[in-house]
């Protein structure tokens, strides 16, 4: 993960599985693209992920990678 980046900021970790954004379901990297899409950019999420296996929530910001 980058450094400064819009993830890192949001507090995932490497190793962090999402599992969701918002109430849409991420089942493979296209639907998590998409779902990232730039009509989302400045918007508030809520990312469901999996760390170590624990189901956790997240709030991030979309923004576009540096």
């Amino acid at each position: 993960m980058e450094s400064g980046s819009p993830a890192e900021q949001a507090g995932l970790l490497l190793g962090d599985l999402i599992v969701a954004l918002g109430d849409q379901v991420v089942t493979s990297v296209e639907g998590l693209r998409a779902a990232l899409g730039s009509d989302r950019l400045g918007q508030s999420i809520t990312i469901k992920i999996l760390r170590g296996g624990e189901p956790r929530e997240i709030t991030a910001t979309i923004a576009e990678r540096a």
